[in-house]
């Protein structure tokens, strides 16, 4: 799973957030590594120093102090769009990018105490946010485009990568931060300009096969036997059962639980953002999206008892108070024996295998058919089977995984 999420002002989101593994342990502390082109090009390399974070979080270049791209406040004034009032916020400093594994990997790593999964984990993640840079893009705004929302593809961000491997439910959960600032080099105008992560948002479907087709290469070579996944995205491991995953499915089982009871209220599923929004939400934030939401459904605002049935199970701010080994015993101990026995039976030393990864230029027919471009070049799945790419300036890039394949325009 890949999500997304802007972080306005951050002054804290360093110390309690990214340097925490998603619970407080006293003497504990995840060390970051500088990520990107647009970082190597500010002079950042290694691991992520304080300073350096917090200078670009203020907009300043990390190592002169000059004012890095042309936003001056630190707060903006835009409408809301439930209510239609203006209202000031602080400004973006960040766009979390949040790539998880599966779980059964999680599992296998974590619980089953294989660090070689972590490495492997780290090493694909890596390789699929400097996919991912590659779309990275900021608004034209000079000439005929000066009130336009079109974009230029810059290729370069400035981030830093935090791996976690747990979720806020205690639950194993491998999972990077690639936390890029809010800013991207554009050579044609030779200035750093705010960073628009949509056309990297719209290729995410590409990122997360490419992220996910890399590891189980990986975990094949270590000598795990890989499956299709039983449901959702990613891959399961032989050994693994559903029952096991299940056990350590807490905020997964929470969100089908959200999927239900909206599905009771507003008498439809709601859409992925509205799930991706159940997944962030405070209970502050939630009642307020809940009652808006409500009152716009049907002319009347909820009352006390309909807020307190529906708003359940949000996103805690604060992280539990726990160490490291006091963790992985609770883990442990919710699998049992029998769990634990099937979870080190998982490395069988099957041999390795590699799925076909080529390019194609445009020319050439596409295995799967033409797929419709969006305004950014990104192909997306259709199904005009048997048609060419009409995109010459790109090259598509093809995936195989589990049987399937991705086609996906690069910008060039």
């Amino acid at each position: 799973m890949i999500t997304a999420k802007a972080i306005t002002g951050g002054a804290t989101y360093l110390a309690k957030h990214l340097r925490a593994n998603d619970y407080y342990a006293e003497g504990e502390k995840i060390e970051g590594e500088w990520i990107g082109k647009g970082a190597k090009e500010l002079g950042l390399e290694g691991v992520v120093d304080a300073e350096h974070f917090e200078a670009l979080r203020c907009n300043r270049h990390p190592i002169t102090g000059e004012q890095l791209t042309a936003r001056k406040k630190n707060k903006i004034r835009i409408r809301n769009p439930r209510t239609g009032k203006l209202e000031e916020r602080q400004a973006v400093a960040f766009h979390d990018i949040t790539l998880s594994a599966p779980k059964a990997a999680s599992i296998a790593a974590i619980v089953g105490g294989d660090e070689r999964i972590v490495e492997a984990w780290q090493q694909s993640v890596r390789l699929a946010v400097a996919e991912m840079e590659r779309f990275a893009a900021v608004r034209l705004r000079t000439g005929q485009f000066a009130n336009s929302e079109k974009l230029r593809i810059t290729g370069n961000v400035a981030g830093a990568l935090f791996f976690h491997d747990a979720s806020r439910t205690l639950d194993p959960q491998l999972h990077g931060h690639a936390v890029m600032a809010n800013a991207s080099f554009d050579k044609e105008r030779g200035q750093w300009l705010a960073l628009q992560p949509r056309a990297m948002l719209e290729a995410s479907p590409y990122v997360r096969t490419f992220l996910y087709h890399d590891l189980a290469r990986r975990l094949s070579q270590l000598g795990y036997e890989i499956e299709p996944a039983r449901r959702g995205e990613g891959f399961g491991i032989a050994g693994i059962s559903e029952e096991i995953e299940e056990q350590f499915s807490k905020r997964a089982r929470q969100r089908k639980a959200f999927e239900e009871r909206y599905e009771n209220v507003f008498g439809h599923r709601p859409d992925k953002r509205r799930i991706e929004q159940f997944i962030r939400d405070n209970q502050g934030t939630a009642e307020v999206r809940f009652r808006a939401e409500f009152k716009a459904a049907f002319g009347k605002s909820p009352d006390d008892p309909a807020v307190a049935a529906f708003v359940i199970d949000w996103r805690n701010q604060k992280l539990t108070e726990i160490s490291t080994p006091e963790v992985r015993q609770q883990q442990r101990d919710r699998l049992g024996e029998k769990g634990m026995r099937a979870v080190d039976e998982t490395r069988t030393f099957m041999p390795a295998f590699s799925s076909p990864r080529r390019t194609c230029d445009a020319s050439s027919a596409c295995p799967i058919g033409c797929q419709r471009p969006s305004a950014i070049g990104v192909l997306t799945r259709s199904s005009c089977s048997g048609s060419t790419c009409a995109a010459p300036q790109c090259k598509r890039r093809l995936l195989s995984f589990m049987g399937s394949i991705d086609c996906v325009v690069i910008p060039m």
